[in-house]
């Protein structure tokens, strides 16, 4: 239809400027095509002039559609690059997606090889103590006029029922803290006279291993906002691992005023920790070794059970340590009334 309008396109030069114009516009947008547009329409109005030619109407014509073929062109390529954006934004938002899922899916796989390591820890600690139980048992019914063999297997039965019962009470007590069924009293605390009846309750144990055990704690410290129990089960789980994994030497409980937190430690001259442990010892259902070997076992979950306590009361809770160079574990409470938001009973929903 254009080709009839007029007879300015179908000469050689209307057909040229249509397609040079259509070609700028589609690549470089409004403003060169526009440039083009003038150029060509300036070229014909040369032309007509120099040829004593007067200017006809078609030459109005050619201009008017060369300017608004340019518009138009330019206008379809901006649709066009704006359609390149959104599909390039939603391949990138696919890509980012997928990402994340693939992610999640590696994050999940992860857990349930945690679970499945977690399980077979249990199941194996679970065992031994019941089979030492039901064998114990056996035997001391075979020896009823034995007293001094009936004492002995008693002995050992009620260690094995100790030694199961901390092994459920850690799974139920991990069980209770991630489901958030259990609240905790909330009240403010003497540290020093807490950690001196911990360090009461240890010295004991520590004497009957044949380790020194010192204390390094201020009479008068700031007093904090927690829960006794809960922090007694953190400190008194840390001076048993130390016990477990220190064959000879010292063990120390330490405290410290540090700004506007109490730094409580146990430190140790056992066999210490690789670095690249430091991290994993503290995750839920990991132990470091192998369950099976002949190292001191237990549910792997008694670290985790502290980071928990300790994070829940505003803290943190870290170790220095180096194989065959001993262990530090560290904790914070922040003091209160410091600019750390102490923390309330809906916090202690554990």
């Amino acid at each position: 239809m254009l080709m009839v309008i007029g007879d300015g396109l179908q000469s050689s030069f209307g057909v040229f400027s249509f397609v040079i114009v259509v070609s700028v516009a589609m690549r470089y947008g409004y403003g060169t095509s526009q440039a083009v547009v003038l150029l060509f329409v300036a070229v014909n109005l040369l032309e007509q002039l120099s040829a004593q030619h007067a200017l006809a109407s078609d030459i109005l014509f050619r201009s008017s559609f060369l300017w608004l073929t340019a518009v138009l062109a330019s206008y379809f390529r901006e649709l066009a690059d704006r359609t390149e954006g959104l599909l390039h934004g939603q391949v990138l938002e696919l890509r980012r997606a997928y990402i994340d899922l693939a992610t999640a899916h590696q994050e999940l796989l992860r857990v349930d090889e945690m679970k499945t390591h977690f399980l077979a820890n249990v199941s194996h600690e679970l065992r031994t103590p019941l089979t030492s139980i039901e064998s114990f048992s056996e035997l001391l019914l075979d020896y009823p006029d034995d007293a001094a063999t009936q004492v002995e297997f008693a002995g050992i039965i009620h260690a094995e029922s100790r030694r199961l019962g901390r092994l459920i009470n850690d799974v139920l007590d991990i069980a209770k803290l991630e489901s958030d069924d259990t609240r905790w009293a909330i009240v403010p605390l003497d540290v020093s006279d807490l950690l001196f009846g911990v360090a009461r309750v240890f010295g004991p144990t520590a004497t009957t291993q044949g380790l020194a055990f010192t204390t390094d704690i201020p009479a008068v410290l700031p007093p904090v906002v927690g829960n006794p129990d809960r922090l007694i089960q953190v400190l008194t789980n840390l001076l048993h691992n130390a016990a477990k994994f220190t064959n000879r030497g010292r063990i120390t409980l330490a405290a410290e005023h540090l700004n506007d937190v109490v730094e409580l430690s146990v430190a140790d001259t056992g066999i210490g920790i690789p670095s690249e442990h430091h991290d994993r010892i503290f995750r839920k259902f990991e132990q470091v070794g192998d369950v099976l070997s002949n190292k001191p076992r237990g549910t792997g979950l008694g670290l985790a059970i502290c980071r928990e306590i300790v994070e829940r009361h505003g803290g943190r809770i870290w170790v220095e340590s180096a194989p065959g160079a001993g262990s530090r574990f560290t904790l914070t409470i922040p003091v209160a009334g410091a600019h750390h938001r102490e923390p309330t009973n809906a916090d202690m929903a554990a």
